[in-house]
């Protein structure tokens, strides 16, 4: 039986290896958002089989792209995504609850995101975030010449350009908080994609994660506080560059803050029965409206101290 087992799993590690360099050939060359979703494939092998295998079969995937692309291709897409697919694979199995998996994996996700580009640096040569500065600055460079081309008076072509170059230096300095978002975001679309789908092949044991559940743990209100007088210190030192890691930091508690309470309107709507189209709408809403962004971050502040919920007694 654990022969038949073994060859089982061997087999659907083949056959997913196989289908993945296809899916990362396609990613690469045609569609590279996709990629964000590698891991999916490998986290659900593991959880049926054991973690030795998405690890053969993730080895073996990252190797035949390397010989599709080259070796350091393979080497970027293992470190990238195969920590991750290990670590997601790892966690669900031990039935960690949703939040400790998404914040756990988040960090695993910039960890290997940062390794992946110093190696790319130090083979390179070059510079991950110069290209970037060097990528916006073209896109504020096309914009400028955008506006002298629109017959704007001298006062408004001065007013847009000083928007725009704020705007430009404000994006720069919020590398390092959209390299966490992305990493948060990587690491939850992959999770709640694997448990849908391990679901769906009979696998009722593992919860599907509910994003009106979602809460911070009631010590980041002492965190931020913390890094506030540490952010303060750092100024008062001047060891560090002062308003790059302020800016940063703000910016990430006003997301996390912002995501419980995006948390608290879906539970809210849901328990007053909207119609999904109603629903839908107000989400989109409180996401690209300033004000509802504002008025959710400061709700999803206070629910850390008053559990408006009431998810701490549930637990």
């Amino acid at each position: 039986m654990n022969v038949n087992n073994s060859t089982t799993a061997l087999t659907e590690a083949a056959i997913i290896a196989a289908i993945m360099v296809v899916f990362v050939l396609f990613g690469i060359y045609i569609f590279p958002i996709v990629l964000m979703i590698y891991p999916v494939p490998f986290i659900i092998l593991g959880i049926r089989h054991g973690s030795k295998y998405n690890i053969l079969s993730m080895i073996a995937s990252s190797i035949i792209v390397g010989m599709f692309t080259d070796i350091t291709m393979a080497m970027i897409l293992f470190i990238v995504f195969g920590l991750l697919a290990i670590s997601l694979t790892y966690m669900i199995r031990r039935k960690y609850n949703t939040s400790q998996i998404v914040m756990f994996n988040t960090a695993v996700a910039l960890i290997s995101m940062l390794i992946a580009v110093a190696i790319l640096n130090y083979i390179t040569g070059t510079s991950l975030i110069s290209d970037i500065e060097a990528s916006l600055s073209q896109v504020l460079e096309i914009q400028l010449n955008t506006i002298k081309d629109m017959g704007l008076s001298s006062y408004e072509i001065i007013q847009m350009t000083d928007v725009l170059k704020t705007a430009h230096s404000y994006m720069i300095l919020l590398i390092p908080f959209f390299l966490i978002i992305s990493s948060m975001f990587s690491a939850y679309i992959n999770y709640w994609l694997s448990v849908v789908v391990l679901r769906r092949l009979g696998n009722k044991q593992i919860a599907i994660p509910r994003f009106k559940f979602f809460s911070l743990p009631r010590n980041i209100i002492l965190g931020a506080f913390v890094i506030f007088l540490a952010s303060a210190l750092i100024r008062y030192l001047e060891i560090l560059y002062y308003d790059p890691i302020l800016i940063n930091v703000i910016g990430l508690l006003i997301f996390v803050f912002f995501l419980q309470g995006l948390a608290i309107l879906v539970y809210l709507i849901d328990k007053l029965k909207f119609y999904k189209i109603i629903k839908g709408a107000l989400i989109v809403l409180a996401i690209i409206n300033f004000v509802f962004i504002a008025i959710l971050s400061f709700i999803g502040m206070l629910d850390i101290v008053f559990d408006f919920r009431k998810l701490r007694k549930s637990k």
